[in-house]
């Protein structure tokens, strides 16, 4: 990695070219190295691209949706930035979406009764743990585990096919539906 960062250089291409699995991202470590590293100077794409890679695991991507995170509230306008690069790969509908759940969420959109959490955040996210799109069941299974305060109810993965996933979905609806979550 340190080879490919040169003093007085600028960083976003060799970052890009980190995380590219075709290229000197062939290392897993590398492209998650790449990921981490761009966020702390504002190079989301390795980031965006990293949702997308089956090869990581949950642990990777809760490190660097952490790390993202803590630049966006380093920086509030790095939050455009990862915007524009959630737009260029998956447009904008979907950008409004991975943007909301890579803020997070506060009491009000949880909710504070039963009735409420019923009607919040939580049954969007359940769906979303279904989404054909990985991207939207990593950082939906990221802010479940962040609401909850627990780690991966019903045994989800967000690389599960989605016969896979359907035992561990309706984990969720049953706990969200007793209350549980």
């Amino acid at each position: 990695m340190a080879e490919a960062l040169e003093p007085g250089r600028a960083v976003s291409i060799p970052l890009l070219e980190l995380s590219d699995k075709r290229g000197l991202g062939r290392r897993r470590e590398w492209r998650t190295l790449a990921a981490r590293s761009g966020a702390y100077v504002g190079v989301f794409e390795p980031f965006v691209n990293g949702l997308n890679d089956p090869d990581l695991n949950q642990l990777v991507w809760e490190r660097q949706i952490e790390t993202v995170r803590q630049a966006l509230a380093r920086d509030p306008q790095a939050a455009e930035q990862l915007r524009n690069d959630f737009v260029a790969q998956r447009g904008e509908e979907a950008a409004a979406d991975l943007m909301e759940m890579m803020l997070g969420y506060d009491q009000e959109a949880i909710g504070a009764t039963r009735q409420e959490r019923k009607e919040g955040v939580l049954p969007q996210l359940i769906r979303w743990l279904d989404s054909d799109q990985l991207d939207y069941r990593v950082l939906a299974l990221y802010n479940l585990n962040q609401i909850t305060g627990t780690r991966n109810q019903g045994n989800y993965r967000p690389t599960h096919t989605a016969q896979q996933r359907q035992r561990s979905l309706r984990i969720y609806w049953d706990r969200l539906e007793k209350d549980e979550l």
